[in-house]
């Protein structure tokens, strides 16, 4: 880039700039809390295992948001997901309950946060039919009952991926419901337009601060 573009062409600074860094990580503990906490709204049966699972997936969104920005200098993402991850118990009531149970040799929430992301980022990759939920939608809806009948989160490891966890639901006599999936994808559409680009507007900035610090 030339003298003159870098003059009269630079990217507009983030409004998030004069914000203090520590202020600014609590930003992004608190968009990852409103992301989980606002699902399920309507408190069905079984409400606290499907906010669980619905948990899982924006963990998985923000895998997904770790692994399109890698580079050498990631470390700085890494922990701070490994943070999140940490503070599971403060996001979804589930897995404040896994964590008790792990007291009593049960799987910690990580284990689970580990295992969803594996099984979500695989339904990811599958293609979304005209007119039909996302794939990932569908896994969260069908594991949200799974979750629900067992009254726990319980690690998948024999699932390698997708395809697996459909043959394995059905096996299980446990079928997507239409409403259910309807609403996750509504939500979830919602959670992306509007409080997704703050957590990645945050996130980046504290990326760029510690890129500046290195400098």
């Amino acid at each position: 880039m030339s003298l003159f573009q870098r003059l009269f062409f630079r990217k507009p600074e983030s409004p998030l700039s004069s914000i203090p860094s520590e202020t600014l990580l609590d930003s992004v503990i608190e968009l990852t809390q409103k992301c989980i906490k606002g699902y399920p709204s309507d408190k069905p049966e079984g409400a606290i295992w499907l906010q669980g699972e619905w948990a899982c997936v924006f963990y998985t969104w923000m895998q997904q948001w770790h692994d399109s920005k890698a580079t050498r200098e990631t470390q700085s993402f890494t922990q701070i997901l490994d943070l999140l991850h940490s503070m599971a118990d403060d996001h979804a009531v589930a897995f404040r309950l896994m964590r008790a149970l792990h007291t009593m040799h049960g799987p910690s929430p990580e284990e689970i946060i580990k295992d969803r992301i594996r099984l979500y980022k695989s339904a990811i990759l599958r293609d979304t039919t005209p007119g039909c939920p996302p794939p990932i939608m569908t896994a969260c809806a069908m594991l949200g009952v799974f979750s629900t009948r067992k009254r726990k989160l319980l690690p998948l490891p024999q699932l390698k991926d997708y395809d697996d966890l459909l043959g394995y639901m059905i096996s299980e006599q446990i079928m997507p419901d239409a409403l259910q999936v309807f609403s996750l994808t509504t939500h979830s559409q919602a959670v992306l337009q509007h409080l997704f680009p703050l957590w990645d507007e945050a996130m980046t900035e504290l990326y760029r601060r510690k890129q500046n610090n290195k400098s």
